[in-house]
């Protein structure tokens, strides 16, 4: 399932899911996610481990496991992640007995579980008496503060409960699929000096995105050279009314480079609301 909009059967399906959670929990702000945890049979720890979350199926019970070396907001996002998981790791063909989320889940099943992991984190009545009709970015940051949750999740669920076409993009320094390929393929079969052909660097890219009554933002597409979004690494934060390169258009854009921690090593990563203009 493309995750580019809010339309269709499976998000419907996640966020009734996630509603009816917390209905059954008692919704409180911020939420205690390891009540909501109990309500899915599963218990939650905190553990240094390179995965942000990892889930597993002891015979009784699921044990969701989150890295704790992340920020509590990030930790919140990946142990919300993990309980929208319980439901697919349910209605999967494998069976429980044994059962590790450490192999690979489709993109659809980790966008879902995006989409509910904020909506559990960021309970839709008071998420809508608390954000503005305009948001920015500082909004989000704002929100994020005060319901425990992170920068995107914050965003995305901006974007999802928002009444006017509204997107939200994660942007990071990469290289597109065919220029990996390009790459091992230089390292592979070397060309004589000077025919080496085109230097290929990172670019500011798309690398997830969502959005309600917008076009959509294809991943792996890179900003304007010319745009003032191409700066945001510069200035560490933007705020401007034009063109993002990305798709056509004239856009509202508000964006700052919320740096996370991977690998042991800060990484720049943006977060961009991006509203049609005009």
């Amino acid at each position: 399932m493309a995750f580019h909009g809010a339309d269709g059967e499976p998000v419907d399906l996640i966020s009734r899911l996630c509603l009816g959670l917390l209905d059954d929990a008692g919704e409180s702000v911020p939420v205690d996610l390891e009540v909501l945890a109990s309500f899915r049979n599963a218990y939650v720890d905190y553990s240094e481990q390179e995965q942000p979350e990892t889930i597993h199926w002891d015979g009784r019970n699921f044990r969701i496991r989150v890295r704790n070396a992340d920020t509590l907001g990030r930790q919140r996002f990946s142990c919300a992640h993990a309980i929208v998981h319980t439901w697919f790791f349910e209605s999967s063909g494998h069976g429980l007995e044994g059962s590790n989320t450490e192999q690979c889940w489709s993109e659809g099943e980790e966008d879902l579980c995006d989409l509910g992991a904020a909506a559990l984190l960021l309970p839709e009545a008071a998420f809508r008496a608390a954000c503005p009709a305009d948001v920015t970015i500082d909004d989000i940051l704002r929100l994020a503060s005060e319901f425990q949750a992170s920068a995107e999740s914050t965003a995305l669920r901006a974007v999802a409960l928002s009444e006017t076409p509204l997107a939200m993009a994660v942007l990071e320094m990469k290289l597109k699929p065919s220029e990996h390929k390009t790459l091992a393929s230089r390292r592979s079969h070397p060309a004589l000096p000077g025919m080496e052909g085109p230097t290929i660097t990172p670019r500011l890219r798309v690398v997830k995105s969502f959005g309600q009554g917008l076009g959509f933002l294809p991943r792996h597409k890179s900003v304007g050279d010319g745009t003032p979004l191409a700066s945001v690494l510069e200035h560490g934060g933007v705020d401007y009314v034009g063109e993002i390169g990305i798709v056509p258009g004239t856009y509202r854009v508000s964006a700052r480079n919320l740096r996370v921690r991977r690998g042991g090593e800060l990484i720049d990563r943006v977060v961009a609301l991006i509203a049609p203009y005009g």
